[in-house]
């Protein structure tokens, strides 16, 4: 089951590897990565750690060196959707690497904790030690290419209970519909619960190589 498979040994894997490792630099954070970007389902394999909003300008100094963005910013978007320096709280959560990044190369500093349907999402990962999904989401280059997120929180093996971030798997609904397509199921529909119980349908695929 390729959702099971994200779950449980993908993005499970990427935390542990995480909380194994004093320091994960994008050398090695794109060679662990290799294995992971052939999920096409999966758009973006990503690692955003915690950070303290008084240390932000030190942090995006060094990401700038990390990750080879010389323009790297904490950044949110306002209101109207336009990109604005992280404001608001102790915490940032800025995006730090990003695997395949050519395509992603706009998440680079976005700031997780300034979305609150995607910060409860963590927090929900840092409550349960489980891997939590986002509610629906876009691409930010994309209004038609429905998404959500997955988080795993990385403790400090050092200090249990801390966490130092969160790695997390950005899924493209539509091409997830199409790889289980190609397995032994008839039908396949994703749909998004809402609070009152209603059912929004996301996106639905036939595998036309089986009998109804």
């Amino acid at each position: 089951d390729i959702l099971q498979d994200i779950r449980n040994n993908e993005i499970n894997g990427l935390a542990r590897f995480f909380e194994s490792s004093d320091y994960v630099d994008r050398e090695e954070f794109n060679h662990y990565a290799q294995s992971l970007v052939n999920n096409h389902a999966v758009s973006a394999w990503g690692w955003a750690p915690l950070t303290a909003a008084g240390d932000s300008r030190d942090f995006e100094t060094q990401a700038a060196k990390e990750t080879g963005q010389e323009d790297y910013h904490i950044w949110q978007f306002d209101d109207t959707g336009k990109r604005v320096p992280s404001s608001g709280g102790n915490l940032r959560c800025p995006v730090y690497h990003l695997a395949p990044d050519t395509e992603n190369i706009m998440l680079y500093g976005y700031d997780i904790s300034s979305n609150p349907d995607l910060w409860q999402a963590c927090d929900r990962a840092r409550r349960t030690a489980l891997p939590s999904a986002s509610t629906l989401t876009y691409k930010t280059d994309s209004k038609d290419q429905k998404t959500i997120v997955i988080y795993q929180a990385v403790f400090d093996r050092n200090a249990p209970g801390k966490v130092q971030g969160y790695v997390f798997a950005i899924l493209r609904l539509n091409a997830l519909v199409e790889a289980v397509g190609h397995q032994e199921v008839n039908t396949l529909e994703i749909s998004l619960i809402h609070n009152d119980g209603s059912l929004e349908p996301l996106a639905t695929g036939l595998n036309r190589g089986l009998p109804p």
